[in-house]
């Protein structure tokens, strides 16, 4: 095997700290444009990853090519890369929102919405005109958002649309270009997002999906940070009936209502973005176990902040979200929790490494990892600690 074989291999396999040398990027790339012509589903998703590992706009032009590919997996998988790339992605991500697959589509547009993707403009304008309902909506999401009063004469008809969700949204963007504040509507936004800066570091690579039988979970942006698992088939939130008031139902979710309603495109959007400017602990919570219960893994990008909350409640939902949701890249952060200050959040974070332990089937990792605790004094801490090695059959 040569060397470029090894580099390939260990770029398709997610192995981390990969140095591509100048010479050898060339040379990967056409081994990642015969493998988007592979008839085999697991080399084309290799091949995917390799792109997004190699990085920069050369690999994003040749990761393109695998938005053309029949199967939705590939398809879906190369937009979650795409987002983990941020700028250098976007516009990769700005193609997918015309993808004939419309919760694919959507999770395009609600990451262009969460980017403030002022250059995607154009694009979203077509989708006014959209067969889908959902598209119509998520489209006039983020005219509202990033639109002008030059878009009125486009959004105006769509106040007539047939489709009740479609009409609302078109209200609340009229709204939002007339200089309006976002209103607290079903489907509309709560604040304005403001573009996500690039990371000086870019985040783990999603890894290829276990099985080529699971559909990897694509986003509505959430960051972007969008994570694969092993777990039968994630889909998108469900999208009716919306709850009213998305945002205060997550709070009451936050405070322990209990999850009686389903959330939409718009209703995720509006959660989301109200996370960026509202600090109460209830909504933080709230988005938690909507992440869990909506089974959502984009939105561990979501979670992975709330890690150093100021709320040790916070902190314990995020790290049992992400035990939940996350995928193995993840394991250090939920780890984290376990150098927590508060007693109660060490002892959160041991069941959530515990439980994602045997999620992931890394038992044994994770048993060495609560070795760290052998020394804490606190009771309730070693009693989790007890549990988890019993519960991981390493006692």
């Amino acid at each position: 095997m040569s060397n470029i074989d090894e580099l390939y291999a260990a770029l398709a396999a997610g192995t981390p700290h990969q140095v591509v040398p100048g010479f050898a990027e060339p040379l990967l790339l056409a081994n990642v444009r015969k493998a988007a012509r592979s008839e085999t589903l697991e080399e084309r998703l290799d091949g995917a990853r390799v792109a997004a590992g190699i990085g920069g706009r050369d690999a994003m032009e040749t990761l393109q090519l695998f938005l053309s590919d029949p199967d939705t997996k590939v398809r879906a998988y190369t937009l979650e890369l795409a987002i983990h790339a941020g700028e250098f992605g976007r516009p990769l991500v700005r193609l997918v929102a015309e993808d004939t697959d419309t919760e694919l589509a959507l999770a395009a547009l609600a990451e262009l919405t969460r980017t403030a993707d002022k250059a995607a403009s154009k694009k979203v304008r077509a989708l006014l005109k959209h067969p889908s309902p959902k598209i119509r909506q998520a489209s006039l999401v983020f005219l509202g958002q990033n639109g002008g009063a030059s878009m009125r004469h486009e959004i105006e008809p769509l106040s007539r649309d047939p489709d009740a969700a479609v009409s609302a949204a078109a209200a609340e963007a009229l709204h939002r270009i007339d200089g309006g504040r976002p209103r607290q509507t079903g489907n509309a936004p709560t604040g304005v997002p403001t573009p996500a800066p690039v990371p000086p570091v870019p985040p783990p690579i999603p890894p290829v999906p276990s099985s080529v039988h699971e559909t990897p979970v694509t986003t509505h942006a959430f960051e972007s940070a969008a994570e694969t698992q092993s777990s039968p088939t994630p889909e998108a939130p469900p999208t009716t009936p919306a709850p009213h008031d998305p945002v205060a139902t997550a709070k009451a979710i936050g405070n322990g209502a209990p999850l009686t309603s389903s959330f939409d495109a718009g209703s995720m959007a509006a959660i989301q973005n109200a996370l960026r400017g509202d600090k109460d602990p209830a909504l933080a919570r709230g988005v938690a176990r909507l992440a869990v219960a909506q089974n959502w893994s984009p939105w561990t990008a979501l979670l992975k902040p709330m890690l150093t909350h100021t709320d040790p409640s916070v902190r314990s939902e995020a790290g049992s979200a992400l035990a939940a949701i996350g995928a193995a890249s993840l394991f250090p952060a939920v780890l984290g929790l376990l150098a927590d200050a508060d007693p109660k959040v060490r002892v959160a974070g041991i069941q959530a490494a515990a439980d994602m332990g045997l999620r992931l089937k890394k038992e044994r990792f994770v048993h060495e990892k609560l070795q760290v605790l052998a020394g804490d004094t606190d009771a309730t801490v070693k009693a989790a600690r007890d549990a988890a090695a019993a519960k991981l059959g390493l006692k």
